[in-house]
């Protein structure tokens, strides 16, 4: 998918993880939805989606009782190491065609985060420890997508809502979350990558329009 950041043209692609995982839904693909948007439903991401309450619980039971889902029990592993959980589970073909509607409007959700940001810049570029070179990106309802800078090419890392850490959390924005639970979700989307920056987890920062990000 061609898209423009900065001014430059970028090819946003997923990363190919092609064990065990089938030619149309990535081993990422999947490991990312089911951790970020059935595991992670306290941060309402699947709402954004538009999956239904019941259907998000139907999910996490089928993950549990009938697929058996080595993630639930490995929620702490690595990205890397996620991937590789579900390259290799035995029943990455049911997973694949049980969720494979819902995972396609994820990842083209995360893919609109970055090809939309050019009406509204608000991403950020960094480097951390283990990666040289990233973009962030965070939308309108609080998504962050996180991305690895290989120009011409971004190389989507992640799509997820940012956690309900206390600390970050004022009391203006509770009351903001039962009503407009997007603006809640970008207050704190931005809290949560400019404590990242204060706190060195990520350096060498550019911000792009700074003003959209206060």
């Amino acid at each position: 998918m061609m898209c423009t950041v900065d001014n430059r043209k970028i090819f946003l692609k997923f990363p190919e993880y092609s064990k065990g995982s089938g030619n149309s839904v990535s081993a990422w693909k999947i490991s990312h939805f089911v951790k970020h948007v059935i595991f992670e439903q306290e941060m309402d991401l699947y709402q954004v989606l538009q999956i239904g309450d019941e259907k998000i619980k139907m999910f996490d039971l089928k993950l549990k009782k009938e697929f058996n889902c080595a993630l639930r029990s490995n929620k702490n592993l690595r990205d890397n190491q996620k991937i590789s959980v579900c390259s290799y589970c035995p029943s990455i073909t049911r997973c694949k065609d049980e969720f494979k509607e819902y995972v396609e409007a994820y990842t083209e959700y995360s893919r609109n985060v970055v090809s939309q940001d050019i009406h509204k810049p608000r991403h950020i570029y960094f480097k951390t420890e283990q990666e040289s070179d990233s973009l962030v990106f965070v939308d309108a309802a609080g998504v962050i997508v996180i991305t690895k800078n290989c120009y011409p090419k971004l190389i989507l890392k992640s799509c997820f809502r940012p956690f309900h850490y206390t600390a970050l959390i004022t009391p203006m924005m509770t009351l903001l979350k039962t009503d407009f639970a997007d603006k809640y979700y970008l207050l704190l989307a931005k809290k949560t990558i400019r404590q990242r920056v204060d706190r060195g987890k990520y350096f060498s920062t550019e911000f792009i329009l700074e003003k959209n990000w206060h």
